[in-house]
């Protein structure tokens, strides 16, 4: 099993991001945003290291 400290649920990727729960909604659906892991847990998890590479290629773009 992964190391869970690798894993954000939805309010704290949002916070990482520094957006809005609504906002965060949003960019979830833009092509290549990184999609929740961990469907055996039946939630939403976001991994850590995915969001901050998705944040670091849209800083360059």
């Amino acid at each position: 099993m992964d190391d869970l400290a690798d894993y954000l649920t939805t309010s704290q990727a949002a916070a990482l991001l520094g957006v809005s729960a609504h906002t965060f909604a949003r960019r979830a659906a833009l092509p290549g945003f990184p999609q929740p892991t961990r469907p055996d847990l039946k939630v939403a998890l976001y991994r850590r290291s995915e969001l901050t590479d998705w944040m670091d290629k849209q800083a360059a773009a």
